[in-house]
């Protein structure tokens, strides 16, 4: 994987939301998010976390669920 600095040109502290982000496109942009000093990920995940977090918050988020996905916009605010 590359450097994301030069597509990223977020703070490494503005919170980011990774939609599927245990499967393999979404865990790919997690790493490297990760790998480049961002802070603040939140994950969704259809069923499970990940036993290793890595310090990213996983959140049980059905994107279909146009209710829960305002609400979670609402609370958590993703940059």
């Amino acid at each position: 994987m590359g450097d994301i600095k030069s597509i990223v040109t977020m703070n490494k502290t503005d919170t980011i939301f990774v939609a599927g982000s245990t499967g393999m496109v979404g865990s790919a942009i997690v790493r490297l998010l990760l790998k480049n000093g961002f802070t603040n990920i939140i994950g969704s995940v259809n069923s499970r976390a990940p036993r290793d977090k890595n310090g990213v918050k996983y959140i049980k988020l059905n994107l279909l669920e146009e209710g829960v996905v305002s609400e979670f916009y609402k609370t958590y605010k993703p940059d």
